[in-house]
Formats: C-alpha cells, sequence, structure tokens
C-alpha cells in the first residue's frame, strides 16, 4: 500500500491556516516530474502559495524504499515523511522531535472526501515541550490532513481537491 503516491503530473489542492498570517491561503503542491533509478523515485515539486500574492518554491520528494522524505513543505521544511514500509508502533527521531506512526487504520473525512485505512504520525515537536502536530495519509492518495500545535506556531491542513494537473494544452 503506498501513502504518499508520486504520481506525474499530478496536483494537490489544499486549504491551510496558520497564526502566521490571517485568512486563508490556498496551496496547490504539483508532482511535475518523476524518474525512477533503481529502488529511488524522486519527484520534482513545486508548491504554489496563494494568500494575498503568489509564492512558488520547487522542492523534491524521494521514496528511496526505506523512507519518503521531502526537501520542503507547507507547515514545516523538508523533513522524513514515514519510513518504508510504514509499520504500526514506528518511532524516528528528527531531533529535537519524535515520532510515531499511531495507526495504520484511522479515517479522516475533509473536503476532498472520506478516507479510510489512514496512516496516521503523532510528532512530538522537542520531545513533547514545544507541542504536537498529526498527520494523516490516505492509500493511493497521500497527505490528506496536518493539524500542527506548537508553542510559537498554530497550523492546519486540509486537501480539498486532487487529480491530474491539467497542461496549458488541454486548457485551449
Amino acid at each position: 500500500m503506498t501513502y504518499f503516491p508520486l504520481k506525474e503530473n499530478f496536483r494537490y489542492t489544499y486549504k491551510f491556516t496558520s497564526s502566521d498570517f490571517e485568512g486563508e491561503a490556498t496551496v496547490y503542491i504539483d508532482i511535475l516530474k518523476t524518474e525512477k533509478i533503481d529502488e529511488t523515485v524522486k519527484a520534482s515539486a513545486r508548491m504554489t502559495f496563494i494568500l494575498r500574492d503568489t509564492h512558488t518554491t520547487d522542492f523534491e520528494i524521494v521514496n528511496d524504499g526505506k523512507w519518503v522524505y521531502s526537501t520542503n513543505g507547507i507547515v514545516t521544511g523538508g523533513r522524513k515523511e514515514f519510513p518504508v514500509p510504514p509499520v504500526e508502533g514506528g518511532k524516528w527521531v528528527e531531533s529535537p522531535d519524535s515520532c510515531r506512526i499511531q495507526t495504520l487504520s484511522d479515517t479522516k473525512e475533509t473536503a476532498a472526501g472520506k478516507f479510510e485505512n489512514c496512516m496516521k504520525i503523532v510528532t512530538l515537536i522537542a520531545d513533547g515541550d514545544g507541542g504536537a502536530a498529526m498527520r494523516w495519509y490516505a492509500p493511493e492518495t497521500g497527505l490528506v490532513y496536518e493539524d500542527y500545535h506548537a508553542e510559537d506556531k498554530q497550523c492546519e491542513l486540509e486537501l480539498v481537491g486532487y487529480g491530474p494537473l491539467e497542461t496549458t494544452e488541454e486548457k485551449k
């Protein structure tokens, strides 16, 4: 089961709220190109953040057969998303944070739909002294929800849509 499929020319649309700004941002994560070398799949991705103006950032998402990790992200910078294969109860540390796969059978409902058999990851920020975060990945879909509550920042990220990325040719 794949909890973070790297599909070429694919778009994820998120609603993002944060204590860092007023209002609700729309964030697109576009998987532009994928490349497989041996057991490693690398995806070239683009994050487009729209609030009062628009910012874009290019980054990579990698599945090396041991980990899925990103070099940037919406809520936090780059991180280890989860180990491959994910195992319920699995733990890892990204100092000073500690992460644990709480379950592989949660249900999460977002504006994009109801997702079953989700992987739920709990992160203790600064080992719990700085807050906590939870994120849900749906099978064959990817990240559907993230709730981040740190001492200095609160964020909520919700998947509102996903599907093939329209090219300029398709829009005509």
